[in-house]
């Protein structure tokens, strides 16, 4: 087996930072979270499926085929747009909707077959633990603050994640 030069380090540090902002900027569904914590898998699955860590990926036609009317000749370059594909309403009902307890079932932002991130169970668990622990932790997050939570993405179209994230609490000083 031969180590990739992004292999693992890419998908688990963003993954973690994923995981907050689509869940935390919405404050029903960190309420739900909260009140229902065996919901946290499933919601790292449903958060991969909405805003994958890695949106493209470079691979090479082993046989000729053809694809949507499309003539692919064996060692043609094709790009695969991941988070793409995890919009498909023939796949996913409300696609574009995150929902914490949908049963999400197969997606690819871990990659498939040969091309399966060899990190993808560590970066669920540093994911699900760094989501339980912002729960825990930040318990008064501003319901009322729009935006309860701001991202900034880094610049960066195949490897996707924040480059920043601010996450507004209440204010408990006395007035």
């Amino acid at each position: 087996m031969r180590p990739s030069a992004d292999g693992g380090a890419r998908d688990d540090d963003r993954v973690p930072g994923q995981g907050g902002p689509g869940p935390l900027a919405r404050p029903g569904t960190a309420a739900d979270l909260r009140a229902e914590p065996g919901l946290l898998p499933g919601a790292v699955d449903e958060v991969l499926r909405f805003d994958p860590p890695v949106q493209m990926v470079t691979r090479w036609a082993w046989r000729e085929t053809e694809l949507a009317g499309r003539r692919i000749r064996r060692g043609d370059r094709l790009v695969a747009v991941l988070g793409s594909t995890h919009r498909d309403p023939a796949r996913f009902a409300d696609p574009d909707v995150l929902d914490v307890r949908r049963t999400t079932g197969r997606h690819c932002a871990f990659g498939l077959g040969a091309h399966y991130c060899a990190g993808a169970a560590l970066a669920r668990l540093e994911a699900e633990t760094g989501l339980a622990g912002l729960l825990d932790r930040l318990p008064l997050l501003r319901p009322d603050a729009r935006p309860l939570v701001e991202v900034e993405y880094a610049p960066d179209w195949v490897f996707h994640g924040p480059s920043r994230l601010v996450l507004r609490a209440r204010d408990t000083r006395a007035a």
